[in-house]
């Protein structure tokens, strides 16, 4: 009597059928979770691509038809997007993996917005939310709208019209930290993250009557962002990381799409 177990091997054996990939089953080990309250992972299938890995609970909703890639990733743009069905923050981090657009004019068809609940109506305009999007102001930009003080978004932009590869991906951040008055940007493509642009905050209101959309915003037409954009994996915080937290987060978040999709740019 013996206590081996034989597998068999299958081979040159090939299962009929679409079936996810192996990176579609792994997912980052974040140092960091405290205060986590979504991560996504888009591609291989819309269920895949809308499942909160932090809360099975409160997946993401379809706006319109994303396109959703085999592999990792899914391309987005206004009126095709997801929404994650949340609310700004007072204190918040928001960071994002996709592939940089870079406008070379200011219309609809070349700006496009990753993450946020930044809207406007009425005549005069009205501007209210967050977000973090690529614009253009002479020459490509990205940037972030941060609401303070239920007045016009305060605008934090930096300019990088040669610094990152829109063929690889990379990743941008948005904290928030309402408590100590202070909003940051960041963005690393290779290399340490840089933390480019901050701003100061008179009052730190936290924009409520919108949810936070990924690859477009909730204005009622394509401008200011209406360009396709790829987006890859998202991280809600509703605390204000460190800095050293959010390099710490994103040295995971490398080390993942490694593994999982030989994606080494970042």
């Amino acid at each position: 009597m013996t206590n081996d177990i034989y597998i068999p091997k299958l081979g040159d054996v090939v299962i009929p059928g679409t079936h996810p990939k192996i990176g579609h089953f792994m997912q980052p080990d974040l140092p960091v979770t405290a205060g986590l309250k979504a991560m996504y992972i888009h591609g291989g299938s819309v269920d895949l691509s809308i499942r909160n890995r932090a809360d099975n609970s409160a997946p993401l909703t379809l706006v319109g038809s994303p396109e959703i890639a085999s592999g990792f990733g899914a391309v987005c743009g206004f009126g095709k997007c997801f929404d994650t069905g949340k609310v700004s923050t007072k204190n918040q981090t928001h960071i994002v993996i996709c592939k940089p657009v870079k406008p070379t004019a200011a219309t609809e068809t070349q700006q496009a917005f990753m993450m946020g609940n930044y809207s406007y109506s009425g005549a005069p305009a009205v501007y209210r939310g967050d977000g973090l999007a690529f614009l253009f102001s002479g020459q490509s930009l990205y940037g972030a709208f941060v609401e303070d003080n239920g007045a016009t978004p305060l605008n934090m932009i930096n300019y990088y019209s040669a610094a990152y590869d829109t063929s690889k991906w990379a990743a941008f951040v948005e904290l928030v930290d309402g408590d100590n008055g202070i909003a940051r940007i960041a963005a690393r493509q290779g290399g340490s993250l840089n933390w480019q642009n901050s701003k100061a905050l008179t009052n730190r209101t936290a924009y409520t009557d919108r949810t936070i959309r990924i690859g477009s915003h909730h204005a009622p037409a394509a401008y200011p962002a209406g360009a396709n954009i790829t987006m890859g994996l998202e991280l809600i915080f509703d605390v204000a990381l460190t800095q050293a937290q959010v390099a710490s987060v994103l040295d995971s978040v490398s080390a993942y799409l490694s593994t999982a999709w030989g994606i080494t740019e970042l």
